[in-house]
């Protein structure tokens, strides 16, 4: 039974719970591999003097991590202003129920203040329901377009790069 809990940023410590709750995350969700962060990720864009992104971790009182957020910053040309991105939100089956994943995006949000604050998911995963109750709007009208890091210098079927049709 978990009484309370504290929501904090990760350490260094963590990174190994971290990861195991993220592999959980990616079962949980049907992907196909294993996610590819790993500790010197972790300590590069996480732990590292300016961090490019942000763990925050739910600790009950005899120090068991039960869940995680993930998020980072990223700008709006809509809006003219920076945004906050949920990478990844986790909660241990055992601490579910428990207001804990609304306590973590919570803190993250109050973290960074007064952000927008975009999450994708899978389609068939039942957390949309918790998303859409805590105010999230699902948005129809975008699609999501990926291209894989060693792909960067590929061109439109046309031949012609984007620069160039500009």
């Amino acid at each position: 039974m978990i009484d309370s809990f504290k929501i904090r940023s990760a350490r260094p410590g963590d990174a190994t719970e971290v990861l195991s709750m993220l592999g959980r995350l990616a079962k949980h969700e049907g992907a196909a591999d294993q996610p590819r962060l790993n500790k010197d990720s972790l300590e590069q864009y996480v732990f590292a003097y300016s961090p490019r992104a942000y763990v925050f971790v739910a600790e009950s009182q005899n120090g068991v991590l039960m869940g995680f957020i993930l998020v980072f910053e990223t700008f709006s040309s809509w809006t003219g202003d920076l945004a906050l991105h949920i990478g990844d939100l986790w909660v241990e089956e055992f601490a579910r129920r428990r207001d804990v994943a609304r306590q973590l995006m919570n803190h993250a949000s109050d973290a960074f203040p007064n952000r927008r604050i975009d999450v994708y998911v899978v389609r068939t995963n039942d957390a949309r329901s918790f998303y859409e109750c805590c105010g999230f709007v699902e948005q129809e009208e975008w699609v999501l377009y990926r291209r894989a890091a060693a792909d960067h210098r590929q061109r439109g079927s046309s031949g012609a790069s984007l620069q160039e049709k500009s």
